[in-house]
């Protein structure tokens, strides 16, 4: 799927996504474990049966060594139309919504709101940008009582359920909630379950399945326009291969959905 061996962007390259390696020094370095592990990802696609776009062989830049670098790349990449996959170490990679000249809806998959004074997420909402969070199951109390005074433009989904949906059925009112601009994805890991990514700095328990992030991905992004994706969260471990695994399928489906038309399902 992707190249392992990044190389620069040339000018005249026309992909249409373009991976930007942005782990800002972390060893290990979980930008090059998901690069490694990606060649061994079936491009067959089980949801649209077939093997979406003919595979996708984005561009993959070089790796950013800070956040400097990091926004001179995306620049570069949203410049020539393309969409921007990075791939991170932290929430430092989620170089925000300031990077958009429109105003954009930002998905949040994390079991941490990250709303605490100088987070991003509350960056985001006080620059007023609509945010979605699904996952949510780790909460400091500040971030509890600061959440009910948040505008509207701020809609939380706690991992266990809210609202009368099921943390398995809340696909759609997710996708409702980030109305019709484009999406902005930004994924932690720690979203999914301790049972199947352990690989994650501070395993949460009760998080979400695998049939469950995907549905609310599917939900959320087919048919609609991905400004950018964003990538994080993964700790690799040697004994934990499947975690690096899972972290690059996670990439394909996001760029299937993102891609795919509506009638390929």
């Amino acid at each position: 799927m992707f190249d392992p061996d990044p190389t620069a962007m040339a000018p005249d390259d026309a992909s249409e996504v373009c991976v930007i390696p942005a782990a800002f020094g972390a060893d290990p370095d979980p930008a090059a474990a998901i690069l490694e592990a990606s060649p061994q990802v079936e491009l067959f696609d089980e949801e649209v049966w077939g093997v979406p776009k003919k595979g996708f062989r984005p561009l993959v830049a070089d790796s950013a060594s800070d956040g400097v670098a990091l926004r001179k790349t995306l620049s570069a990449v949203l410049e020539r139309g393309a969409v921007p996959l990075v791939l991170g170490a932290s929430t430092d990679c989620f170089a925000g919504a300031e990077e958009w000249a429109e105003p954009v809806s930002i998905l949040h998959l994390s079991a941490t709101p990250d709303l605490a004074p100088g987070c991003l997420m509350r960056k985001a909402v006080e620059a007023g940008h609509t945010v979605v969070a699904a996952g949510l199951r780790r909460f400091s109390p500040e971030e509890a009582a600061f959440i009910p005074t948040l505008p509207s433009s701020y809609r939380p989904f706690r991992a266990f359920g809210q609202a009368g949906y099921k943390a398995g059925e809340q696909g759609p009112a997710i996708a409702a909630a980030l109305g019709k601009g484009p999406r902005l994805v930004a994924i932690d890991l720690s979203v999914f379950d301790a049972a199947i990514m352990p690989a994650v700095a501070e395993p949460e328990p009760g998080g979400l399945s695998w049939p469950t992030v995907t549905a609310i991905l599917k939900a959320s992004l087919v048919g609609h326009p991905v400004a950018g994706i964003f990538l994080w969260g993964l700790r690799p471990h040697p004994s934990l291969h499947a975690a690096d695994f899972l972290a690059a399928k996670l990439a394909y489906k996001l760029l299937t959905y993102a891609f795919a038309s509506e009638n390929a399902f």
